[in-house]
């Protein structure tokens, strides 16, 4: 019974892939359950140790290292969790996960130009990627190229019309540049779809 709801849990995780997890013997899969177990106890230390025993013999596996890549992000250690992110996407080039697991990591760190180029990789692989649109504008933004973020955001709102988050990202753009009517413009629209916007209220408030 424990050895299914570790199974389960794997499967729910969506990062076990099923030739990587036929690929591992029954020891290596049991420090991978091992993994799953510490971590779902709080114990990340542990989780990282039986991941890093496992990765000894499954160097350059998918699963192996984009786990590591969440173990280490867990625990803080970004240039470790970076490293694995980028060997899970080398060990499978078509793969989205890594790419939106390290555009999101690089924007938190504040490196925007790392965050463009892991959602420039999403993009080429995913053109119409939701989380790689908006994070590429917010990279953009971050870098005070508000014109190519509102380029983006433009782009985003041709696929997600509706999307509340987009909306008030380009009117926000567009104040930045100095286009207040458009903005205002945008914000009617924002605040139909979202009465309580918080930002919309604000501006309109004014």
């Amino acid at each position: 019974m424990r050895t299914i709801a570790l199974a389960v849990t794997l499967i729910l995780s969506g990062i076990c892939s099923a030739p990587a997890a036929w690929a591992l013997t029954p020891g290596e899969s049991g420090l991978l359950y091992q993994s799953y177990a510490a971590e779902a106890r709080g114990d990340i230390d542990g989780a990282l140790n039986r991941m890093i025993s496992l990765l000894n013999t499954q160097t350059d596996d998918y699963l192996v290292n984009y786990r590591l890549g969440w173990l280490f992000s867990r625990a803080k250690k970004d240039k470790n969790a970076i490293d694995h992110y980028e060997a899970a996407a080398k060990a499978s080039p078509l793969s989205l996960e890594p790419w939106l697991a390290l555009s999101l990591l690089h924007l938190n760190l504040g490196n925007h130009r790392q965050a463009l180029e892991a959602c420039a990789a999403l993009l080429d692989r995913d053109p119409k990627n939701y989380f790689g649109l908006l994070r590429s504008a917010a990279a953009h933004q971050g870098l005070k190229k508000n014109s190519l973020a509102l380029a983006v955001t433009d782009q985003a709102l041709a696929l997600y019309p509706l999307d509340t988050l987009f909306l008030e990202k380009k009117a926000y753009l567009l104040r930045e540049l100095g286009k207040t009517e458009e903005s205002d413009q945008v914000l009617a629209k924002l605040i139909l779809l979202s009465p309580q916007n918080p930002y919309a209220r604000s501006v309109l408030k004014r």
